[in-house]
């Protein structure tokens, strides 16, 4: 009853997405779940229990009435549609737009999660049931991107081994940043170019709200000026004192500018291939993160808040630098503390920390 039906399927394969779905939970225990999250991510202060800085990631391991979101009856059917009955939930991100929130560019992955928005190119995902993909391969993918002059056929179109859901936890209304899909993009891949940060698809004002010389040096050295960017180092040395507000932010952006962030090449795409997806509070998306997505600007004068959850089959191998004694992941966390979920069937690769959900 819960599987996506043949349709569906087909709808999938063929585009890369699936158009929303209503939601599956009551309104209040959205309203619950918004609640937490909004207080974390509107205070730049605010410390990750697992990741001891500020952090939008896997809040799920905090609190477990976030599972249950990801856990419904309905949503476990429709992916393992996708990738089988063993499926583990390894990341979710939280998405905050306030008002004047710019837009994020075009981007596609291709199941690493390698940290190239931010210039790091470190595995966090190897298939281990597909034989043919291993962490070199999947390293190269950066560097093979850097290379191609033109987009060219995804070199694989047959395997979803992580899925996306995205839900709303706010009413998304076009004006407010709606996700964005180039449909059938998930069988392209597009070049890649590394330039300055601050030019990059991912780059967003960091002095939007802060107001003051010593609110620029505690969101330096909490590293929480630029979501993943370690910036508690940029001020060492520094005769602070002696610079005004205006030249602390001048020294800032000149020290952003030496890190490097990944632009997609999309100068190919078809306008009509661009499907936008306004959605209620507790709508949900499913789409392959090899489909270029990228959201618009939030020019409205309402919050929004929603919430994705990362899905890959249970023997898939979660952070394999963790088996080298490696704890920090491409986007510069500290991975010691992190587990993935089970939510349904059995954990196939005992190198990965698995928590069982609890009834």
């Amino acid at each position: 009853m819960n599987k996506l039906s043949d349709v569906e399927q087909k709808f999938l394969a063929a585009n890369g997405y699936l158009e929303p779905f209503k939601s599956v939970w009551r309104e209040e225990d959205l309203d619950i779940i918004r609640t937490k999250l909004l207080a974390h991510v509107k205070s730049k202060s605010d410390k990750h229990p697992l990741y001891g800085r500020y952090s939008v990631r896997d809040w799920h391991l905090v609190y477990p009435e976030i599972v249950r979101l990801i856990s419904h009856p309905k949503i476990l059917g429709q992916l393992r549609s996708v990738m089988g009955e063993n499926l583990i939930l390894w990341r979710s991100v939280v998405f905050y737009k306030p008002p004047g929130t710019e837009p994020i560019g075009w981007h596609q992955e291709f199941g690493s999660f390698s940290g190239e928005d931010i210039g790091n190119n470190k595995v966090s995902l190897i298939p281990t049931h597909l034989e043919y993909i291993n962490e070199d391969r999947l390293s190269e993918y950066l560097t093979d991107s850097l290379k191609m002059k033109n987009s060219e056929p995804a070199p694989d179109q047959s395997n979803f081994w992580n899925m996306t859901v995205w839900v709303a936890l706010s009413d998304v209304d076009e004006d407010m940043g709606p996700l964005r899909f180039i449909s059938g993009s998930h069988k392209v891949r597009y070049p890649i170019r590394m330039k300055p940060i601050t030019k990059s698809d991912f780059w967003q004002n960091p002095f939007s709200n802060i107001l003051s010389k010593s609110q620029l040096v505690d969101a330096c050295c909490n590293s929480s000026l630029i979501l993943d960017v370690d910036t508690s180092k940029f001020l060492d040395g520094i005769e602070i004192q002696g610079l005004s507000f205006s030249e602390l932010k001048e020294f800032v952006m000149s020290r952003l500018d030496e890190i490097k962030g990944s632009t997609t090449v999309t100068d190919e795409v078809n306008g009509d291939q661009v499907v936008s997806f306004p959605m209620k509070k507790g709508n949900y998306l499913i789409f392959s993160e090899r489909t270029m997505h990228s959201s618009s600007a939030n020019t409205s004068d309402k919050e929004r808040l929603a919430i994705n959850f990362r899905i890959t089959p249970s023997s898939t191998l979660v952070y394999p630098s963790r088996l080298r004694g490696d704890f920090l992941d491409g986007f510069n966390l500290d991975i010691t503390s992190h587990k993935c979920v089970l939510l349904c069937g059995r954990n196939l690769n005992l190198d990965n920390r698995v928590e069982v959900i609890k009834e």
